[in-house]
């Protein structure tokens, strides 16, 4: 297929007769392109029997009817966000090599949690909102909050094998709140699946932060240990990982 001033050609098989702007719409029409989509030139399909030999030009005029469809600026118009967004953190740990081992090096170990992430808009964040206070909470927006770890690691202290879980926050308006590791992914929290549930320690922020922010800090000394850090509104809640 090429393109020659305002024509396009298509390539055909020999013998073949040249296939017509009109036959090729046929065949593919009109009504394949979504209402409130306007047409681009920029490619046309084609038919499965077309070989490189015989050429077939297709007009400008034609080019106006060609499957590549983009969205008009109406069409665009109906478009909406989702209310929250969803984001990760992740840590990652280098295999050494033996001395003297020259073959590729092993992928990095890795933890990683993936969470919803809300934002205040507006409203009133207390690390989380309102509604959410004083019960276990999903830690975050939408799916459950997962974490997965290719090592077995301490949270808070205690003992987290590797695999993949689910986190949940025991809440509270006005005392401490609690960190949940839980083996069951279902968005239902199931205290019989819980593996840990470690105490939090609280810190108020001198300047709210408007999006819940999950972060697994590594220590200064590039140790396997560190933060993991919740942090929503003017408030901040912490606990220890390290590997085990």
């Amino acid at each position: 297929m090429a393109r020659h001033g305002g024509t396009l050609e298509v390539a055909g098989r020999p013998g073949q007769s040249q296939q017509s702007p009109s036959s090729i719409t046929q065949c593919y029409g009109p009504s394949a392109v979504a209402p409130g989509h306007a047409l681009r030139a920029d490619f046309i399909p084609l038919h499965h029997h077309l070989l490189p030999t015989h050429i077939v030009r297709l007009h400008a005029a034609f080019l106006a009817a060609t499957l590549l469809a983009v969205p008009t600026a109406q069409g665009q118009s109906t478009l909406r966000s989702a209310p929250s967004t969803r984001a990760t953190a992740e840590v990652l740990f280098s295999v050494p090599r033996p001395q003297g081992d020259t073959s590729p090096a092993s992928a990095p170990l890795k933890v990683k949690i993936d969470y919803g992430q809300p934002h205040a808009r507006g409203r009133a964040v207390a690390g989380a909102l309102a509604a959410d206070l004083d019960k276990v909470w999903r830690l975050g927006a939408n799916n459950p909050t997962t974490l997965t770890t290719e090592v077995d690691l301490l949270i808070g202290g205690a003992t987290v094998p590797k695999g993949t879980y689910v986190l949940w926050a025991e809440t509270s308006a006005k005392g401490p709140w609690k960190l949940i590791v839980n083996s069951d992914p279902g968005g239902e929290h199931k205290p019989e699946r819980d593996v840990i549930k470690v105490p939090l320690t609280t810190r108020t922020l001198a300047t709210p932060i408007e999006s819940l922010t999950i972060s697994l800090v590594p220590g200064p000394d590039g140790a396997p240990r560190g933060d993991l850090r919740i942090i929503w509104g003017a408030s901040e809640f912490t606990t220890t990982w390290a590997l085990k």
